[in-house]
């Protein structure tokens, strides 16, 4: 998409961990829930207005058929978060027929799997069992420089994350993307798009339900996704 809205941060290679934008978290309240924040390995540019996201899982459904649920909720830019943006048995939702099929809708696609996907890369963001720890995936550069982009487009579009899980209990939209901001303390109201029901308000696990803080399946980094896999 074009615009500055979802464009990556530039980071050299002696550059802080924060936005350079951002303020002096000395001077002011909000700063303060900054520091706070930054300390908990959660550094996120703290927003003081409610920001709206939505999210949806592609699952098997016809193109047409997803797009009509965008449009039922007036979404204008679909961010997918996969991991790996293709699928071995839905393939008009691999990246480059989407993107051409949301564009021809007259819809926007942006891609943060790099970002906010479920499946890093480095061995060291899983456990021995092959989880992926969210923990150490939340405190990453690359997952708040994510989140940055996601609260910054979101302010001025109405985004929907997409991931293949419909069912959004089971996806890292959820487990992961959401629980982060809940746990930031972020004012974000986040609404599932379902297939057979309005846009649905979301549900976050108490983090005390959830030890520790991991993905609900064991995965694999290079195992390839299937249609309805968390990724």
């Amino acid at each position: 998409m074009t615009g500055s809205v979802f464009t990556p941060v530039r980071r050299g290679p002696n550059a802080s961990t924060c936005r350079s934008d951002r303020p002096d978290r000395s001077q002011t309240p909000v700063a303060a829930e900054s520091e706070r924040l930054s300390r908990a390995g959660l550094m996120v540019r703290v927003v003081s207005e409610t920001v709206r996201i939505w999210t949806i899982g592609h699952s098997n459904h016809p193109i047409d058929r997803f797009i009509a649920l965008l449009r039922e909720a007036s979404i204008q830019v679909v961010a997918d978060v996969r991991s790996q943006p293709y699928s071995a048995y839905a393939g008009h939702f691999s990246q480059a027929p989407l993107r051409t099929s949301l564009e021809e809708a007259g819809l926007r696609y942006v891609f943060l799997g790099r970002e906010l996907g479920g499946r890093p890369p480095e061995a060291g963001m899983y456990d021995e069992d092959g989880h992926v720890l969210y923990d150490v995936v939340a405190a990453s550069d690359r997952f708040e420089a994510g989140l940055d982009r996601l609260l910054e487009g979101a302010r001025s579009f109405r985004v929907a994350l997409m991931c293949s899980e419909e069912d959004p209990t089971e996806c890292h939209r959820t487990l992961l993307i959401g629980e982060a901001i809940r746990r930031a303390g972020l004012p974000v109201s986040l609404r599932h798009v379902r297939a057979t029901a309005q846009p649905e308000q979301m549900t976050i696990i108490d983090p005390g339900d959830v030890a520790p803080w991991r993905s609900a399946r064991s995965v694999s980094p290079s195992t390839p996704l299937q249609a309805s896999s968390t990724s």
